[in-house]
């Protein structure tokens, strides 16, 4: 397993390379647009640090959509079982998310440091700090496990489009429009998310680890281990 998740690291070097660059630019050009933003406003939003988070994880599940084939592909031509190239998918795509999320948080903290100082003060707006809901506190618990949870998810989009084609594509695409739309009429944060830290972190990384499990599952016996999916 160990093998084949450095083979990963290999192969999807140039990619992973890629996709920081893109983070890396999103944040700059979000506090080049923040700054325009916040003259025509009364506050100043960090634009640059959402840009990269939305910009990340909806590139992550297209590329996904495209490679994840070609990779399922090639490493069974190589003899790596169906099982074990899943397993070391998930841990790769985990350490991605990992590098990406702490490339947004060093860069994210020095557009913070930015907005607040130069920008808020130059323009005599209201500093809202967007990072510490994001980077702090209970808040991190959630980014984090919303990182791992996407290495999951996109695998699992892969391996349905790598099953069904543009069926797939077209009703998780359905899925996603409603749940987008959905949620952004009623964006409440859960009762227990105020509770006690000890109960919040238990009962999140519970649901989370749940979530994760399942798709995991889902992705294995109902994409991966059916034989009718060939090499």
């Amino acid at each position: 397993m160990r093998k084949t998740i450095k083979n990963f690291m290999y192969i999807k070097r140039k990619e992973t390379a890629m996709m920081m660059i893109a983070v890396a630019i999103a944040i700059i050009a979000g506090m080049v647009l923040g700054f325009f933003v916040s003259m025509g406003d009364d506050e100043t939003v960090q634009l640059g640090m959402m840009m990269a988070l939305s910009a990340y994880v909806i590139f992550d599940i297209i590329f996904e959509g495209f490679t994840f084939g070609q990779h399922f592909t090639l490493c069974l031509q190589m003899g790596v079982t169906r099982k074990n190239f899943l397993a070391s998918y998930v841990v790769f795509k985990v350490i991605k998310n990992m590098l990406a999320l702490s490339i947004i948080a060093i860069l994210g903290a020095v557009e913070r440091v930015v907005s607040k100082n130069l920008v808020s003060k130059l323009l005599r707006v209201r500093f809202v700090d967007a990072y510490s809901q994001v980077f702090s506190g209970r808040a991190l618990v959630v980014t984090i496990s919303l990182a791992v949870l996407l290495a999951f998810l996109a695998v699992f989009v892969g391996a349905a489009l790598l099953r069904f084609g543009r069926i797939a594509f077209w009703v998780l695409w359905t899925f996603w429009m409603i749940v987008f739309l959905k949620s952004s009429d009623n964006i409440n944060e859960p009762a227990f998310f105020h509770a006690d830290i000890l109960v919040f972190v238990t009962v999140w990384l519970a649901i989370s680890a749940v979530i994760g499990i399942l798709l995991y599952l889902i992705t294995y016996h109902c994409f991966i281990k059916d034989q009718s999916v060939k090499a």
